[in-house]
């Protein structure tokens, strides 16, 4: 808890998974609306990520799961920085721990 704690805060679902989500709204940001937010709290992003992955992404055929599961890491790491997050300041090393221990938190 205090590992995840000391990383960058922000709103969390804590609760994101497949049903929760729901696709194709033109005026969401990104098309995506999150819904049940019951368990609202705050930390680092990363958790809500690492939550979704294990609860409810999976690719048919999947033997890497690391290797997608750092994709997926980068993906959301670069989506910060374009959105202005100082990648000097929360670099991609910091944003797979972060993930790491969001994976840990979930068990």
């Amino acid at each position: 808890a205090e590992a995840v704690a000391a990383g960058p805060q922000t709103l969390l679902h804590l609760d994101v998974r497949a049903d929760n989500l729901f696709w194709g709204d033109e005026q969401a940001v990104g098309g995506v609306v999150l819904l049940d937010w019951q368990m609202v709290g705050q930390g680092v992003g990363a958790l809500d990520l690492a939550w979704f992955a294990a609860s409810s992404f999976l690719e048919p055929g999947e033997t890497d799961r690391v290797a997608r599961d750092q994709r997926l890491v980068e993906v959301y790491w670069q989506s910060l920085v374009e959105a202005g997050v100082d990648a000097d300041r929360y670099p991609f090393e910091a944003a797979w721990r972060d993930y790491l221990l969001g994976i840990a938190w979930t068990w």
